[in-house]
């Protein structure tokens, strides 16, 4: 029973999220020949004030560059 696990920022729509488990599950299940159905895939969606990059929140970094 694999366990994809995608972290990522907010504000992907739904459509996106099922497009991106629907990848992922074929992408692994060719590569690994393991069942589809046995795949699961966790998406873990973060606030850019909780995610950090060279000391610095994204969400000051996106602020700066506008």
């Amino acid at each position: 029973m694999p366990v994809i696990t995608v972290d990522m920022l907010k504000g992907r729509s739904e459509q996106q999220k099922r497009d991106i488990c629907a990848a992922m599950t074929k992408s692994l299940s060719e590569i690994a020949q393991v069942d589809p159905a046995a795949i699961f895939v966790i998406i873990n969606e973060k606030d850019a004030e909780n995610w950090s990059v060279g000391g610095e929140t994204l969400k000051d970094s996106f602020a700066r560059q506008e």
